[in-house]
Order: C-alpha cells, then sequence, then structure tokens
C-alpha cells in the first residue's frame, strides 16, 4: 500500500514537471511560430522521451532498489503523463482564451491547407472544417488535451518502458518475503 502512495505522489511531482516541460514546449513554438516546422515536432518528442526515460529510471532506482517491471514502469509513466495532462489541459484552456485566441483558427488554416495538398474535395474539407469549429469549446479543448496527452503518455510509455524495466534476482525476492 505504500508503494502506491509513493507512486501517486512521485507520479504527481514528476506530472508537474512533465506539464511544465509541454507547456515551456508549447510556448517556445507560440513564440518563434513553429507551428509547422517538423524539426520541432521531432525536438518536442525527443525532449519527452528522455525526460520520461529520466524520470522512470529514477523512480525505479529510488523507490524499487533498482528493480521494475515492465507494466509497473508503464503504468508510471501513464500516472505521470495523467497528472501532467490535468495541469496541461488548464494551460492549454487559458491559452486559447488569453495568451493566443487565434492560434486555433491559425491550426484550421494549417489543417485545410493540409487537406488541400492531399487532395481531399471541397465537400470533404468543409465537412472537416464545420466539425472542427464546433469543437472549440473550452471543455472539449480541455478533454481533448487530457485524453490525447495521456494517449501519448502511454504510447511513449510503452516504448521507454522497454528500456527502463529490470528485473530483479527472484530467489531474493522470494526470500524476502518469507522473512
Amino acid at each position: 500500500m505504500e508503494n502506491r502512495g509513493i507512486l501517486t505522489r512521485q507520479a504527481m511531482n514528476y506530472g508537474l514537471v512533465m506539464a511544465l516541460v509541454l507547456i515551456l514546449l508549447s510556448l517556445t513554438v507560440w513564440a518563434l511560430k513553429l507551428e509547422s516546422a517538423a524539426w520541432f515536432q521531432y525536438f518536442n518528442w525527443a525532449v519527452l522521451i528522455t525526460v520520461l526515460y529520466i524520470f522512470l529510471k529514477n523512480f525505479r532506482d529510488r523507490y524499487h532498489a533498482g528493480v521494475i517491471r515492465y507494466g509497473q514502469a508503464v503504468g508510471a509513466g501513464v500516472l505521470i503523463f495523467f497528472f501532467a495532462s490535468v495541469i496541461y489541459a488548464l494551460y492549454t484552456v487559458i491559452y486559447n482564451a488569453y495568451i493566443d485566441p487565434h492560434a486555433i483558427d491559425r491550426s484550421l488554416d494549417l489543417l485545410e491547407e493540409l487537406y488541400n495538398q492531399r487532395g481531399f474535395s471541397e465537400a470533404q474539407i468543409e465537412a472537416a472544417m464545420n466539425l472542427a469549429q464546433r469543437m472549440r469549446t473550452p471543455a472539449l479543448l480541455a478533454f481533448s488535451a487530457v485524453f490525447g496527452t495521456t494517449l501519448t503518455g502511454l504510447i511513449l510509455s510503452l516504448i521507454v518502458s522497454i528500456f527502463v524495466q529490470r528485473k530483479g534476482n527472484s530467489f531474493t525476492e522470494t526470500m524476502e518475503e518469507v522473512d
């Protein structure tokens, strides 16, 4: 039971830091006008993977005596991203309402341009843009931020946990449980 409390507390702490990383990356995109820069998207992925790796490795080494199963690492990673997503969702609503209220319009313009490049018909583009316009409410923005960030965390955790997992000595573990 104590391990679960440690996991939750550490996931909240790491989630706060991860949220700050996400917000910093978002503000960098905004300040430098990098919305369509593919290289910065790759940079974002590299930063998120690196930060998650550091958090999971630190969690493994400090609270699990250097041993963590794959499933435990995945669960911890998803929990970190969930807590980060709640904070990031709040930031997203504030950002779109106050910091850059035209950000959604620019992203919709980029989306429409992408649909045109991919050869979508005018009717398909119009239907997609109408749907996107209806999804601009703060509640849907917050929900999509929580869902999308947590899903991203799941995918990254599935990958990063492969490198973080470390099996312990099952004989020693069993004997510790006997004592």
